[in-house]
């Protein structure tokens, strides 16, 4: 079998085309039989959801669908439902990306079994960045709230973004501090939309949307039921580098996301606990692997290779009158982390803002770089986001 297309597919900004894809996706989603396995073989193979419509005779030849598949297509069985889908669609206004256009984040379009898109409300732009996953208890201890909020305190601080499922609990925290934090948030729902679920989250809804993005591959008016979670689980670790459980049970929701970034040959952290409070899935987690979490260090270890080469783009060589201008004895070091070594050396202790004004990068360029720095023991981070080389 041969592919025709590889992604990212650049389609038109022409309204119309990017709306015909987008009905072609509903099309597709909505075949009886269809799954999200064989529709990434149908879009991975023809290009576009529009291309695999018109080859809709020839699936079961290439092997991208059974006879029983292609047929109820041709039968349109899907016909009523995407049309209601579009219909609520554009009565809200709602905003979409789809899996054919470059917006759609790439670790997601890797997973086995992605979305065909994604309804979003927010900064779509937040898709592109690197990303943790952080969940555990709706309802945590006193001592996985500090725990909690201390971690995804540092690591939005490190410049990622943090994903979670918009819950009580551990899910709340992650998203009040990505809210405050230079690392962003992204809530992925199992609801539509046009749900607040839970309603005792309303109050960070809009700040939430305001300073990150909200996400939901289920159309308008999908009520919460137990059903849609576990799909949802599937993105909130497939957007990300890797999983952090701060407190699960021995049959919390929570494992169901740390089993799915498995799967998706993600990184899996966990919080250990009191013993018989609680904490069991984690205790389960790390004697399955799972690397055991006590500071955000332990984190960024594992996800610094991961993070070298995210968001690095060649730059040119530095003029004379850039703070970095004489060069760094250390070849361990790659250019940009020289660069940011210099300009310490030369000013001293910086602020975050500081740094970034004067190299002249982007915030999170500035921010990954920093983090490795530190993880490589070459600076230190001191309260106020304050930067300084180790002696």
């Amino acid at each position: 079998m041969t592919t025709t297309n590889r992604w990212p597919l650049s389609l038109s900004d022409d309204a119309a085309r990017v709306h015909a894809e987008y009905r072609s996706c509903l099309a597709i989603r909505h075949t009886r039989g269809i799954g999200p396995r064989t529709w990434k073989g149908l879009l991975d193979h023809y290009g576009s959801a529009c291309a695999a419509v018109e080859h809709v005779q020839a699936w079961k030849d290439e092997g991208l669908a059974t006879l029983a598949q292609m047929q109820a297509f041709e039968r349109e069985t899907w016909k009523n439902e995407a049309a209601c889908e579009e219909t609520q669609v554009c009565q809200a206004g709602m905003s979409y990306v789809l899996y054919t256009q470059g917006a759609y984040p790439e670790r997601l379009r890797e997973i086995p079994d992605p979305p065909i898109l994604l309804y979003t409300l927010g900064d779509i732009a937040v898709l592109g960045r690197p990303c943790l996953a952080v969940v555990g208890s709706r309802q945590c201890t006193s001592y996985a709230r500090r725990m909690a909020a201390r971690l995804c305190s540092d690591i939005a601080r490190a410049g990622l973004t943090l994903v979670s499922g918009f819950a009580q609990g551990v899910d709340r925290i992650a998203h009040e501090t990505g809210c405050r934090e230079h690392g962003s948030t992204i809530a992925v729902l199992g609801t539509g939309l046009d749900i607040v679920y839970p309603a005792s989250n309303r109050d960070i809804w809009e700040p939430v949307a305001s300073s990150g993005l909200i996400v939901s591959e289920f159309p308008p008016k999908t009520l919460p039921e137990a059903k849609h979670f576990p799909y949802r689980n599937r993105i909130i670790s497939g957007l990300s580098l890797g999983v952090l459980v701060v407190q699960a049970a021995a049959k919390s929701g929570s494992l169901i996301t740390a089993r799915c970034a498995m799967e998706q040959n993600r990184e899996v952290f966990a919080v250990p606990g009191p013993v018989g409070s609680g904490y069991e899935g984690c205790h389960e987690l790390i004697q399955s692997g799972a690397k055991l979490v006590q500071e955000y260090d332990d984190i960024l270890e594992e996800l610094a290779p991961l993070l070298q080469g995210i968001g690095q783009d060649p730059r040119p060589a530095p003029s004379r009158e850039e703070p970095w201008e004489s060069a760094w004895p250390d070849a361990s070091l790659d250019e940009q982390q020289r660069q940011v070594v210099c300009c310490l050396k030369k000013h001293g202790k910086l602020h975050i803002d500081a740094l970034t004004q004067l190299l002249g990068w982007e915030s999170n360029k500035v921010s990954q770089t920093l983090v490795m720095l530190e993880v490589l023991g070459r600076l230190e981070q001191h309260p106020g986001k304050l930067y300084s080389l180790l002696p």
